[in-house]
């Protein structure tokens, strides 16, 4: 199985969930959701906000506009293997508990339904 890439925020990044929690009163974990990062770290990035510590990502600056949205999309295709993989698992496991596996054009035509 393939390690999935850490993320790395930016400063400017991190600035706008403390601004949806502070300035707008949303919950950490509110958006967190919207914004697809752990609550925690919201949490986080406000205490050290408020403590005048919030920096970027170590190696979040070494990185362009375009090489950080490539590792973005680098990890989502990571993931979205990794559940791909996992789908193709169960599947195998619930045909041999049942004795019946599916014909492959059936399962070739399910999983791209799935993900594409």
């Amino acid at each position: 199985m393939k390690r999935i890439p850490c993320r790395l925020f930016t400063e400017e990044f991190k600035r706008e969930p403390i601004k949806l929690v502070t300035e707008q009163h949303i919950n950490p974990a509110a958006a967190g959701l919207q914004l697809d990062i752990d609550p925690k770290s919201i949490r986080s990035w406000i205490a050290k906000s408020e403590r005048g510590e919030l920096k970027a990502t170590l190696g979040a600056s070494k990185f362009s506009g375009d090489q950080q949205s490539i590792r973005e999309l680098d990890r989502e295709l990571a993931i979205a293997r990794e559940e791909r993989d996992i789908l193709k698992r169960t599947t195998a496991y619930f045909a041999k508990l049942t004795g019946n596996p599916p014909p492959p054009q059936k399962k070739i035509a399910f999983i791209s339904r799935i993900f594409l």
